[in-house]
């Protein structure tokens, strides 16, 4: 989520777009949510 914030900050067309969490999302509704299934720990699991 900080890389995209980070990113959306340098782009001018990202600038109204808004990047969160799942859990920063919960109970709200969107037009479009794009959820990355990704996941990344220690033991490369």
């Amino acid at each position: 989520v900080v890389l995209l914030k980070m990113l959306r900050s340098n782009t001018d067309k990202l600038k109204e777009m808004e990047i969160s969490t799942v859990d920063g999302f919960q109970g709200r509704e969107k037009e479009a949510i794009i959820i990355s299934m990704v996941r990344s720990n220690s033991k490369k699991e």
